[in-house]
């Protein structure tokens, strides 16, 4: 009983060490973007033509990229954590584009809803897959995986929300 509890209260400080090391990573990256872009000169907005062309272009990328990275995951079939990279990579966009959906249709001003709820529905969707891995084999074990590392992920980047919260700060602030 002793054992278990040492490795559970070692478990639950290394977890705390991770969530605080990787938000104060988030916040000084913010903090030097921003600075960054203040101190860049403004730069010439693209036309709508140029837009469009390079919404196309990153358009055609992708789409290769992603039948690449399903290729990979496909056939790469002796390495399982590799198809767990491939994989991932797969479900990454997805996860990001649902939480930007969220944060435009849902966050207004005041607080930003659809990061809140993305955050909530990333947290309680990676509790349940984590619970879930032990119980699969190589081939779901490998789906859930990349599940959490890729869709779950970016659903809920810690970025998006150090953004908004800085913004709550700078939009209640007293010293207006």
């Amino acid at each position: 009983n002793n054992l278990i509890t040492s490795r559970h209260s070692k478990f639950v400080a290394v977890g705390l060490i991770y969530v605080i090391t990787h938000m104060s990573l988030f916040v000084i990256s913010w903090a030097i973007g921003s600075d960054l872009g203040k101190s860049l000169p403004m730069v010439k907005t693209f036309g709508i033509k140029s837009q469009k062309k390079l919404l196309h272009i990153n358009g055609v990328i992708f789409l290769v990229l992603f039948i690449l990275l399903l290729m990979l995951a496909i056939f790469d079939a002796d390495h399982w954590d590799r198809k767990i990279w491939w994989l991932s990579s797969l479900f990454a966009p997805f996860g990001a584009n649902l939480r930007h959906f969220l944060s435009n249709r849902f966050n207004k001003p005041g607080f930003p809803l659809g990061t809140f709820v993305a955050n909530i529905f990333a947290t309680v969707m990676g509790a349940l897959l984590i619970n879930e891995y032990g119980s699969a084999g190589n081939w779901r074990s490998s789906m859930l995986k990349s599940l959490n590392v890729g869709f779950v992920s970016s659903l809920s980047t810690m970025s998006s929300f150090v953004n908004e919260l800085v913004g709550l700060k700078e939009s209640h602030s007293l010293k207006k």
